[in-house]
């Protein structure tokens, strides 16, 4: 069940990337959110999750 779980937050932290870089292109992204841009592109899927989680961004899935 771990995986699941740890899917559904791959999910959700691609999600919340996404919005937040469609924020950035409209110029309408907060100085977190931009850092937080910043070091999703460079370090990649894996430590996204760990900045939101960081952020209390990702919490539990749904019953999980």
């Amino acid at each position: 069940m771990k995986d699941s779980t740890q899917a559904m937050n791959i999910l959700e932290a691609h999600a919340l990337y996404q919005s937040y870089k469609q924020a950035a292109r409209e110029g309408q992204c907060s100085p977190h959110a931009v850092g937080f841009l910043d070091t999703c592109d460079r370090s990649g899927p894996g430590e996204i999750i760990g900045q939101l989680k960081q952020a209390k961004h990702v919490g539990p899935v749904n019953g999980g």
